[in-house]
């Protein structure tokens, strides 16, 4: 290419490659027959895409652009697409989009813009949600990576790990790799540069594979349990007189009809005589299923209250609150797999694929030409990850390059044999 390659997808029912370059231009190559496809000029330099599969021969492709623009493109084939949307989401560069599929099976695109991610419905494409990861916006969002309990995220230059859920867009997990510990995630939100930050990170079934700017590559297993609910004691309730006192607390109060009822009619027979009673004034129209109630605009003093669950539960109004109280609610830990020095260089990608039913890994380290900067990654009949290095092959002579190791240990062999 004439130019710097900002990003880059794989198209494999096609067989056709496309990047995105800082000149603004998309790019398409066959990856089997290696010549020039076509190209298209769009508005911006890409900085991210995303390609799904739609279909027998059909792809929809993603691209997020530097103005902050979403281009989508339609591929039926490996001819040039005539029909090209443009979407205006931000104010800032789309520097990671990733698809997102919700409980209820509705498509979501998260699109993580400087600080911020929007989240478009992939059907409508329209923006139905944004929020905040960091304060500062000039710690930019590195990356996004769905998993099985949500969508990992990670701020650039930070060391943290960021899960978040789908359907609250709400953090469920902070953890700090540097300490290896879990962090609060209402203090804890120190996002500054570290040697030790995240660089790439890939989900792979209950699995995490992080790799760091030292060279380290992570592997966590992911823990979900049921937080433990606190069981409350209710005690029963009476009217202190006297019983009308006007004050400034706005306490809701959750009282069985029935039970407020006869307190409310006996003290309504004591003070019948009386015409300056403010009683009936506190009395609401009298219901056949929920019987009196007070008006909020009052307030009691309570002394041993005793309504227990049940009473609330049988009445036919349930607040939101005790429904969102109902849900179950889950916390998440991470637990340490394995922890190896890989490179002295920062890991730059992280791969994953099934092949012949095989958990097959592949990580990137490190500059072109440099000694073993793909590994392969799998696990043997003890569950344990092994690597083994790539060899390069000369295109000229078909050779395989020896690394600079080995080639130091083949000349200081013969060497000794002189």
């Amino acid at each position: 290419t004439d130019c710097k390659v900002l990003c880059m997808v794989f198209l494999e029912d096609f067989n056709m490659v496309l990047m995105g370059l800082i000149s603004k231009e998309l790019v398409a190559y066959d990856s089997q027959m290696k010549h020039y496809l076509w190209s298209i000029k769009l508005k911006e330099p890409i900085l991210h895409m995303f390609s799904v599969k739609d279909g027998l021969q059909s792809y929809r492709l993603y691209c997020g652009l530097a103005n902050g623009f979403l281009t989508y493109i339609e591929l039926n084939s490996i001819s040039q697409p005539c029909d090209i949307f443009d979407i205006n989401v931000s104010n800032n560069p789309i520097n990671y989009i990733e698809q997102i599929i919700d409980e209820n099976q509705t498509s979501y695109l998260w699109l993580a813009s400087v600080n911020a991610v929007y989240v478009l419905n992939e059907r409508l494409l329209m923006n139905e949600f944004k929020f905040e990861v960091a304060e500062n916006q000039y710690g930019p969002i590195l990356m996004l990576k769905k998993c099985k309990y949500g969508v990992f995220l990670s701020i650039k230059d930070s060391s943290i790990l960021h899960l978040y859920d789908v359907q609250t867009h709400s953090c469920k997990l902070l953890f700090d790799l540097r300490y290896n510990i879990k962090l609060n995630i209402e203090t804890d939100d120190d996002f500054s540069y570290s040697k030790s930050r995240l660089t790439c990170y890939l989900s792979f079934e209950d699995l995490v594979l992080i790799g760091t700017g030292d060279g380290f590559l992570f592997i966590y297993s992911i823990e979900r349990y049921e937080k433990k609910k606190v069981k409350k004691v209710h005690k029963k309730f009476s009217l202190i007189t006297p019983m009308l006192r006007q004050n400034n607390s706005r306490r809701n109060l959750s009282i069985g009809p029935q039970l407020l009822g006869k307190i409310l009619e006996k003290k309504l027979n004591k003070e019948k005589m009386k015409r300056n009673s403010s009683l009936p004034s506190l009395l609401n129209k009298l219901d056949e299923t929920v019987g009196p109630i007070l008006k909020r605009t009052r307030s009691f003093t309570l002394l041993d209250s005793s309504v227990s669950l049940k009473e609330i539960r049988d009445m036919n109004h349930v607040s939101p609150r005790m429904k969102k109280n109902n849900q179950k609610r889950y916390d998440f830990n991470m637990d340490l797999v394995t922890k190896v020095k890989i490179s002295d260089q920062p890991v730059k990608c992280i791969l994953g694929k099934k092949i012949n039913n095989q958990d097959l890994v592949f990580t990137c380290s490190g500059s072109y030409g440099d000694d073993e900067t793909v590994l392969k990654w799998t696990r043997n009949y003890e569950n344990n990850w092994i690597n083994e290095p790539f060899i390069e092959i000369c295109p000229f002579t078909n050779v395989p390059k020896r690394p600079m190791y080995a080639k130091i240990e083949y000349f200081q062999n013969l060497k000794r044999k002189n």
